[in-house]
Formats: C-alpha cells, structure tokens, sequence
C-alpha cells in the first residue's frame, strides 16, 4: 500500500498516495475499506485532521447575495403582474397589496445601499399574498 496519507470521514476514507496529486473516495462497502483502516492503524501519522474550506471571499459573498435578491425581484415582478392583472379585471379592487409589492422592491432597492450588507443580508419580508 502505497498512503501518503488519508482523511477519515463520517462513512469513507479521502486516501492520498504517493505521487497523486488528487485524492480518491473509500467507501465503507468497498472491499479494500478494512485494507486502509488496518494501515492507517499501523501507521496513525498518516492518517491527518481534514482540512476546512477557506470561508467566501467577500466578493463570492456579495455574488450569492445579489443572486437572492435579483430572485427576490423576479418574486416581486411575478406578484405585480398578477395583482395588476386582477384589479384591472375587477377580481381584486383593493390595491393595498400592489403598493405593499411596490414598497418591497423599493426595500430591495436600498438594501445594498448599506455598506458591507452581502456579509448577512436583512431582507424584507413579503407582503402578504
């Protein structure tokens, strides 16, 4: 066996040899799971902490976030179209919740006016349907 070295997860071993720059996936059903386990028992040094991910950059970040709120103004064009639609057919004659729509995306609008707001977004809630 050839280990340069392995990470243990919850039902599977991320086993790196010598000379590979990728690592490959041991499940437990995997006939040679009980193989790496009893080398990792013999020799503990290769078996190693797994590394975190490095957390977003504020620049991944502020790309998730913008995605949210550009699907939150697509919620919100969906809504003005169909309560439009019912006041301008009779169904609806309030326009209470058209102006509540309104007053939403204007909230959207500002959010990323406030400095640094993709680290963690305070977005509105939705007018009542």
């Amino acid at each position: 066996m050839n280990i340069d070295f392995a990470y243990k997860r919850e039902n599977c071993f991320v086993v790196f040899e010598v000379g590979y720059p990728a690592g490959y996936l041991v499940y437990q059903d995997d006939e040679r799971y009980a193989e790496i386990e009893a080398y990792l028992q013999e020799h503990p040094e290769a078996l190693k902490d797994e590394p975190l991910p490095p957390p977003p950059s504020d620049a991944e970040l502020e790309a998730q976030a913008e995605a949210i709120r550009q699907s939150l103004f697509a919620e919100y064009d969906l809504a003005v179209k169909q309560h439009t639609r019912w006041i301008a057919l009779g169904i609806d004659k309030d326009d209470s919740k058209l102006l509540a729509w309104h007053e939403y995306a204007r909230q959207l609008e500002l959010i990323n006016d406030v400095e640094g707001w993709y680290k963690d977004p305070q977005w509105p809630p939705k007018p009542e349907a």
